[in-house]
């Protein structure tokens, strides 16, 4: 990590941005550095060693872009703007987000296509492509959240856009019906039209999702 954290932007700067880059055979980077995103995901996929905040660190301090206000992306040093359809998309993905910061669920109510493919990446029985929301709420979401005491409460992070994708780190936390905390977090990365996601892929702490669904039993 510490060797990660000190490398310097300015290896990036001047590169050409490459496009046809993509993580699974439906979803697609546009034009993002592949090294960017190469990068970022190996130290997550390290990261579940070490625990998800280790890759989201690594977004925050050498940062694929920097947390700044909204609408004004920048790589460190580096001004970038959006087109009309990328401000477009990140709005529509932040106005969904803040209306889901007391009930998560109520993000895919209110942007994703019934039968957008969602990918969860990782290790484990839920970790595959699922076709339409109903695939992954039955058989991925639906064993989570029949343990919480509480809705899924989340706190965005941060929020950009590239072509059609915006990318969303996004945080949670609740309390199981055991009464023990549950935390996580989540680099999604969707692909939008006509103003709804219709693919995807999110990386998260699994292991926490194991551990409250073998913990408990239903």
């Amino acid at each position: 990590m510490a060797a990660a954290k000190a490398m310097s932007l300015s290896n990036w700067r001047g590169r050409p941005r490459a496009t046809g880059i993509s993580a699974s055979p439906s979803v697609g980077f546009g034009t993002i550095s592949p090294q960017r995103i190469s990068g970022a995901v190996k130290l997550y996929q390290d990261s579940l060693i070490f625990g998800t905040i280790g890759m989201l660190e690594y977004f925050g301090t050498i940062g694929l872009y920097s947390d700044v206000p909204q609408g004004q992306p920048t790589i460190t040093g580096v001004s970038m703007s959006y087109s009309t359809q990328e401000q477009s998309n990140l709005q529509i993905v932040q106005d969904a987000l803040a209306e889901a910061s007391q009930d998560f669920t109520k993000f895919f109510d209110k942007i994703f296509a019934h039968d957008a493919e969602w990918t969860i990446a990782g290790h484990g029985p839920v970790a595959r492509t699922y076709s339409g929301m109903k695939d992954l709420f039955d058989n991925a979401e639906a064993d989570l959240f029949k343990r919480f005491a509480e809705p899924l409460a989340i706190t965005t992070r941060g929020v950009w856009a590239d072509g059609d994708k915006v990318f969303a780190w996004i945080e949670s936390s609740s309390r199981a019906i055991d009464g023990k905390p549950y935390n996580n977090c989540y680099m999604y990365i969707m692909t939008m039209n006509d103003a709804k996601v219709v693919s995807g892929i999110e990386w998260l702490d699994l292991n926490a999702y194991y551990d409250i669904v073998g913990r408990i039993s239903m």
